[in-house]
């Protein structure tokens, strides 16, 4: 019988193999992998590029949890087997999370069904899982959640060459533990850091003096507000980061404006908070290209030029008329995404995003809707919700325009709360109609998205100039299974 090595597909190099393998699912992959040393092999990159580990569980008041010694023999047996020769060299990313508790996820049938108890030695499975972290050479992401990190941890990351995306969830210190900063430098390009605790003790001002300030491209830091409003001593010049990301608190809050004076290069801010004290005008973020964040700040960045791409959460048309108001609108803002309430929304608004953003391609509103009850006399009724589609912007006679040379846009009205019928099929507008309309009065449009709760029209342009895709649901059901693919519909 002839050998695979042999054969015609033995031959095959097995650079294209990878190639191959790239399109296939994992099952496939792990089928074919036992076929043939060849395949074994090829496989590895994509089987082994992935890690998770999981040393401990975390039960009440923090205490923490180990299974039974079998259980842990298992997952050191799970280790050595990674951090073997044949194997470390493909893991691209990892995972290390402690569970919060030992029902709250299946970890695997053995963890599931074992007891946890509280251990006097918590770092009976993590020692070991970083004092062998040098054996993934080509490490690339790591992500730590409800991990307490020791002096010799921190080290081994920080020797990680290869190491690119660091992000930590709820991470601390290991109590009593005692970090070298200045003998430490984490060479990333990326880092996170989420801390959902409203205290002054999560850790972020002994992590920020680890970044290298030269490999530091992007930021997102979720975090007690004083931690960054107190320690600006304490906050570095990141000369190269382009993209912020600041969220404090649950529901927002405020933040120390002149924290981002230490961000010269940021080209990218997204933020749920507000500056600490009423500011007009700032060189701060002098290179700002996109934001996202409150609308009560905009008016903070619609004055620099380079803005292109404005992002705003669920507001009023009233506070975002007056933010507008006083700012002369840049003329190369091309993208603009912004939620109302139904409150006093109207076609005001709209008719302001026209001379403000003249120039704008891209478009898209939200309404929301909050019906309190059947009883409930000023939310329109969701099930005649063409009504109020044709009063916000379907009917063509209402003395408003949009940019002329928009190209893609997207409407959606959200009622929340409210009691449907699922299968209630309601009367739309004519679609063929508002298609021919838009086309007409806009001849730059690729794409629409029209999402009324209970229906959903969409419709796109090919690269050749004809419109295809055109999909109409008139039932919830329907819209529902449409807004499925509606990021991939969106993204193409």
């Amino acid at each position: 019988m002839e050998s695979f090595k042999d054969s015609k597909l033995g031959q095959v190099p097995n650079e294209l193999w990878l190639d191959i393998f790239r399109y296939l699912p994992r099952d496939t992959i792990e089928t074919i992998s036992l076929t043939s040393s060849t395949f074994r092999d090829v496989s590895r990159p994509f089987l082994f590029a992935h890690f998770d580990f999981h040393p401990y569980a975390v039960g009440k008041a923090g205490a923490i949890l180990l299974p039974p010694n079998i259980v842990i023999d298992e997952a050191l047996e799970r280790l050595e087997f990674y951090t073997s020769d044949d194997i470390a060299r493909h893991v691209r990313s990892c995972k290390i999370i402690a569970w919060q508790s030992p029902l709250w996820r299946k970890i695997g049938a053995a963890w599931s069904s074992c007891k946890f108890s509280v251990t006097d030695s918590p770092h009976t499975l993590i020692a070991p899982f970083f004092a062998r972290l040098d054996k993934f050479t080509g490490l690339q992401s790591f992500h730590a959640e409800e991990i307490h990190f020791t002096q010799s941890a921190v080290a081994s990351l920080c020797r990680a060459s290869s190491l690119a995306d660091f992000r930590l969830v709820r991470c601390t210190f290991a109590a009593g533990e005692r970090i070298d900063t200045p003998s430490l430098h984490l060479g990333v390009s990326r880092f996170s850091y989420l801390h959902d605790e409203f205290s002054l003790k999560d850790g972020i001002g002994l992590w920020i003096p680890l970044l290298r300030l030269d490999t530091i491209r992007e930021l997102e830091l979720t975090c007690n507000p004083n931690i960054i409003g107190e320690s600006m001593g304490s906050v570095p010049l990141f000369p190269l980061v382009h993209t912020l990301t600041i969220t404090v608190g649950g529901r927002g809050g405020s933040y120390n404006l002149s924290v981002l004076s230490h961000f010269p290069a940021v080209e990218v801010f997204s933020t749920n908070a507000s500056p600490d004290s009423p500011v007009t005008v700032s060189t701060v973020l002098p290179v700002l290209r996109q934001y996202a964040g409150p609308c009560e700040t905009i008016a903070l960045f619609l004055p620099r030029s380079t803005l292109t791409h404005l992002a705003i959460p669920q507001c009023s048309p009233r506070v975002f008329i007056e933010q507008l108001n006083g700012n002369q609108g840049p003329s190369n803002m091309l993208s603009l995404r912004v939620a109302f309430n139904s409150e006093g929304f109207d076609t005001k608004a709209i008719r302001y995003i026209r001379s403000f953003f003249p120039e704008l391609k891209e478009l898209l509103i939200g309404v929301f809707h909050y019906d309190r009850g059947p009883d409930a006399n000023n939310i329109p009724d969701p099930n005649n919700i063409h009504n109020m589609i044709a009063m916000s912007f379907i009917k063509l006679g209402e003395p408003f325009t949009l940019p002329i040379g928009l190209e893609r846009m997207m409407f959606t009205w959200i009622i929340k709360y409210a009691v449907v019928r699922s299968s209630y099929r309601i009367e739309v507008p004519a679609f063929s109609d508002v298609h021919d309309a838009l086309v007409r009065r806009y001849p730059a449009l690729t794409t629409v998205w029209l999402d009324g709760h209970n229906f959903l029209f969409c419709w796109r342009k090919s690269l050749y100039g004809h419109f295809e895709g055109k999909c109409v649901a008139t039932t919830r059901v329907d819209a529902q299974e449409m807004r499925k693919g509606f990021i991939r519909f969106w993204s193409n």
